[in-house]
């Protein structure tokens, strides 16, 4: 129950915030600049810097993957020095800290692609991951059994998924999609078109009250 509680809470949030975002439209300069257009940029979520998140592998496969990678993490917690120690001297993974709503919106813009690490069932939805579709980003995942993380991202539809805490394999999923433009535009698409189909709000409400009148049908 704690489960489904919160994946409603994720679901919710996600609608409230793209409600919100429709009617914030970013300025090419507020976003253009960020970065040069010579480097592929890959963007971690704005996340607690905690175990069942996976950031070690994510800087486990940037250690993998050619300069021309740029790997951006946001958000901080408990493991973030640790995090920073298990970067150094890795010059393609930048800690960018706690950055403000409109901060994470210009670097969802900003990014090529969005990786998301999870690797335990605490992810019971994974809100930045449908955040970065919904702005048209292929993401990076792994598998996580009875996770609603492996019902957002469509491995080979929206983004790849890879075997769980396999480092390689994420490594390598990012290497295929920064050396395929095609892909990542494919993907990225995808992703935009199966969030807004699946998980804006009027697609929310109607799914809820279907849920609602099954169930008062069953304990009637």
């Amino acid at each position: 129950m704690d489960e489904l509680y919160n994946v409603f809470i994720d679901l919710l949030s996600f609608y409230l915030n793209c409600d919100i975002k429709t009617k914030n439209k970013l300025h090419e300069t507020d976003w253009y600049d960020l970065y040069k257009l010579s480097a592929i940029h890959s963007l971690s979520g704005i996340i607690r810097h905690v175990p069942y998140k996976g950031l070690k592998h994510l800087i486990e496969a940037s250690k993998l993957c050619d300069d021309k990678i740029h790997f951006i993490v946001a958000g901080k917690g408990e493991l973030t020095e640790q995090l920073k120690e298990q970067a150094k001297n890795d010059k393609k993974v930048e800690f960018i800290g706690k950055i403000s709503d409109s901060e994470w919106r210009s670097y969802l813009c900003a990014c090529d692609i969005f990786c998301f690490p999870s690797v335990t069932r605490n992810e019971a939805f994974g809100l930045a991951l449908a955040e970065g579709m919904y702005y048209g980003k292929p993401v990076v995942t792994f598998t996580i059994p009875s996770s609603g993380v492996n019902y957002v991202n469509l491995d080979g539809v929206t983004g790849i998924e890879c075997p769980n805490m396999d480092s390689k394999a994420y490594a390598d999923a990012i290497i295929k999609l920064s050396n395929d433009d095609n892909m990542r535009e494919k993907y990225g698409e995808q992703a935009m078109a199966y969030i807004k189909s699946n998980f804006l709000f009027n697609i929310f409400a109607k799914n809820l009250c279907d849920s609602l009148e099954k169930y008062k049908a069953q304990i009637v």
